[in-house]
């Protein structure tokens, strides 16, 4: 079967977040990333509009204008952090729970975060999966 590729906005509000969780379905959404270096990362599984959720970390001012967070290890790391301390405090009392993806460091760039999500979303009980949240880009 042929690998298809979506790009996110083709199914979710543009306004919107978008949780990609990981699931085996030979579709892979995608989304231009990475400011200004307009890269179109990829990641299989079911999106979902995640609303105006997690939407109100900047990512921005880590500079995806001025460097690509793949040339910059202390930045990358950072930013990993600053989500990483978000999501826990995002996720307080909710029925899910998210968290960055330390093993995926390496993916993590302006507008495309590596997570792991545990939990329930709405009535539908996923487990743990690896996922993806896009916000949107800088540029």
């Amino acid at each position: 079967m042929k690998k298809l590729v979506i790009d996110i906005y083709g199914t979710i509000n543009v306004e919107s977040t978008a949780l990609i969780l990981s699931h085996p379905t030979n579709v892979f959404y995608t989304a231009q990333c990475d400011g200004i270096g307009c890269s179109y990362p990829e990641f299989e599984g079911v999106v979902f509009d995640f609303g105006d959720r997690l939407e109100y970390f900047d990512d921005c001012k880590y500079g995806c204008h001025l460097i690509s967070y793949k040339e910059s290890h202390e930045i990358r790391t950072k930013l990993a952090n600053d989500l990483d301390a978000y999501f826990i405090k995002e996720c307080e009392g909710l029925i899910y729970k998210i968290r960055f993806d330390y093993d995926r460091i390496d993916k993590l760039m302006e507008g495309w975060w590596p997570i792991i999500f545990t939990g329930s979303y709405y009535d539908n009980d996923l487990g743990t999966r690896k996922g993806i949240i896009h916000t949107g880009n800088c540029d």
